[in-house]
């Protein structure tokens, strides 16, 4: 049962900031490392953040932001079709 309970809270993290992270880096064409260096983090930091093992500041958030060219709400999900 506890396996179960640990691979939801895992495709949980996916719908969040962490597969945000990852669609945005891999749409800029960034590897992780070239990530962590234009925002002056380490990789292994990007590495949690894009396997939801760490959840990031709002400084990280911007640099974030800044190193893909993307504005900080971009991080937020796409909204499901018809909402809104």
């Amino acid at each position: 049962m506890q396996g179960k309970a640990k691979r939801k809270r895992n495709a949980d993290r996916d719908t969040g900031f962490a597969a945000r992270l990852r669609e945005l880096r891999e749409a800029a064409g960034l590897s992780q490392q070239a990530l962590a260096d234009a925002a002056g983090m380490n990789v292994w930091g990007v590495a949690k953040l894009e396997q939801g093992k760490r959840e990031p500041g709002w400084a990280t958030v911007l640099d974030l932001a800044a190193a893909l060219g993307v504005a900080p709400n971009d991080f937020a999900p796409p909204a499901a079709p018809g909402a809104g």
